[in-house]
């Protein structure tokens, strides 16, 4: 069994006083158990003002983590926060890797050694893997997920692209032992007995498009033509302006693939120059594509309906993790933090629980068969009980 620790500080002028503040809330002399690993939700400021690194060198465990532009935990929530979760078990062993900076034409790598550094350190197969990749916009998430999803195998993986506060995603960090970088993967492998279920949601039906195109040339996340015509004339056809990313970002691309599972939000990244659409995941040729809308009232349903799943599952489980779309919270308008304050509200006491904004949302979901598939989402509302 899995036992969350949270503690949360708003200090930024005194790293002395903000260390103090998290150890005196943890209090981890007479809390931990046998194996203990811990998770930093924070904005990078926190990262720039050195708090990180002072925590984590005070911490007798290894630490993973992100930067966010808005996160929750204990009770409070903000976007000036640091928050921690401590996972800790008796009878399950957590191990942690660091990837080597990933970059434009070398992903496989950085990834493949992270995976294999810490998948070498037991015999036996992990229950589940967290991840915390890097946003890396010219990249694209669906890359990097891809080369995840590749070296993981058939191993349940969970987790959450990095993100900001700033408009542009332009200083995303991810988290471990108090390193912090732009472009590396923090990675944790769980052994044992882990009793992990996954909750993913994003788009109201009813906000959902009736007519599905057909995507007829792509490669990997890029689209190329849908219904046999170029992309740019597609979004055309549905009234979509080409001159303003800024609103296309907000607008959910919903994808059925061709093997069962459930449709996937995606968001439209840019568009090149030669007028193709980069998305936030796969594309595959074949699958089907509509567009749908989101705003306050589908935001604050989707998640309200998520959380009141948690906790009827509360009897047999111990804790949450909880990653939602940083899109979300910019659709959220002038009310950024709803969202979290439902989580605060609907979870309160009967539930430990961790949730942040993410630049990209990694959750299990069941194909045609009823098998586990990782897959990586946008817009989405997405959970990990334990």
């Amino acid at each position: 069994m899995i036992k969350m620790l949270t503690a949360v500080t708003s200090e930024l002028d005194d790293i002395k006083a903000a260390a103090e503040e998290i150890l005196g809330q943890l209090d981890i002399g007479h809390r931990l158990l046998k194996n203990s690993v811990g998770i930093i939700i924070c904005e990078t400021e926190f990262v720039e003002a050195g708090i990180v690194e002072a925590l984590c060198a005070r911490l007798p465990f290894d630490v993973v983590g992100i930067t966010s532009r808005g996160n929750a935990a204990a009770g409070r929530y903000d976007s000036e926060m640091l928050s921690i979760s401590v996972l800790t078990s008796n009878d399950v062993i957590f191990s942690t890797s660091f990837s080597r900076p990933i970059s434009q034409g070398n992903i496989e790598a950085p990834v493949r050694d992270a995976f294999n550094k810490g998948l070498s350190k037991y015999a036996e197969e992990p229950s589940l893997i967290l991840a915390y990749p890097p946003l890396i916009k010219s990249i694209g998430s669906g890359a990097v997920f891809k080369q995840i999803n590749k070296t993981a195998g058939n191993i349940p993986v969970f987790g959450s692209l990095s993100c900001d506060g700033t408009v542009n995603f332009t200083s995303c960090k991810t988290i471990w032992n108090g390193k912090a970088l732009p472009d590396a993967m923090a990675l944790v492998f769980l052994y044992g007995k882990v009793n992990s279920r996954f909750f993913v949601t994003s788009i109201p039906p009813n906000s959902l498009q009736k007519q599905y195109a057909v995507i007829t040339e792509s490669q990997s996340e890029t689209v190329k033509k849908i219904n046999n015509m170029p992309f740019t004339d597609y979004l055309k056809t549905l009234q979509l302006s080409l001159v303003n990313m800024d609103i296309l970002y907000t607008i959910p691309f919903m994808v059925k693939y061709n093997d069962g599972s459930l449709p996937v939000a995606r968001a439209l990244y840019s568009i090149t120059p030669q007028g193709y659409g980069v998305f936030g995941g796969e594309m595959p040729e074949g699958s089907m594509v509509t567009i749908g809308s989101l705003g306050y009232p589908g935001i604050m349903e989707t998640a309200e309906n998520t959380l009141k799943e948690l906790l009827n599952e509360r009897e047999s489980s111990s804790c949450a993790l909880i990653y939602s779309c940083a899109v979300r919270n910019i659709l959220l308008g002038t009310k950024p933090f709803d969202e979290l304050e439902k989580t605060v509200g609907i979870l309160g006491n009967d539930m430990p629980y961790q949730i942040c904004y993410s630049g990209g949302e990694i959750c299990p979901v069941k194909n045609a068969e009823g098998l586990m598939i990782n897959q990586i989402h946008n817009y989405t509302f997405a959970a990990c009980i334990f």
